[in-house]
């Protein structure tokens, strides 16, 4: 394996854990392109495939999780601003009500990005027919 390609397989350490799915894939294409006439070529895609599954299934369940408590955290946030009036309002709370919203478009906008990051997962994720490569 080219220094290159052990570059790109490892990455820079600071990726996230939804790329262990990508660095498994790579890995995948890397292994199976470099041994094309070795005999065990089958059971390391095998192996591989088993690992890609694992991966896929934890990060899919780490997504879920995640984007469950988004909709807890902004019902939290907003009962927060339950009796927030603008009309009488100080200084003070105007601004503890403007940083509250702030905080509300974050957590939407989190709940939304994990949402779209599930959604990709499950489309790259579905399962190939046995014995081809993903």
């Amino acid at each position: 394996m080219s220094e290159a390609e052990l570059t790109a397989v490892a990455g820079d350490g600071h990726r996230t854990q939804g790329n262990a799915l990508s660095t498994i894939r790579r890995v995948r294409r890397i292994v199976l392109e470099s041994a094309r006439d070795c005999r065990c070529r089958e059971r390391v895609a095998e192996a591989i495939s088993g690992l890609e599954d694992f991966e896929a299934r934890r990060e899919r369940k780490r997504l879920t999780e995640a984007a469950r408590i988004q909709p807890r955290k902004i019902v939290a946030l907003l009962e927060l601003l339950a009796d927030f009036d603008p009309a009488t309002a100080d200084e003070g709370e105007l601004s503890e009500a403007s940083l509250l919203l702030d905080d509300i478009a974050s957590e939407a906008r989190l709940g939304s990005s994990l949402l779209h990051e599930l959604a990709g997962l499950r489309e790259t994720s579905a399962p190939a027919p046995r014995g081809t490569p993903r």
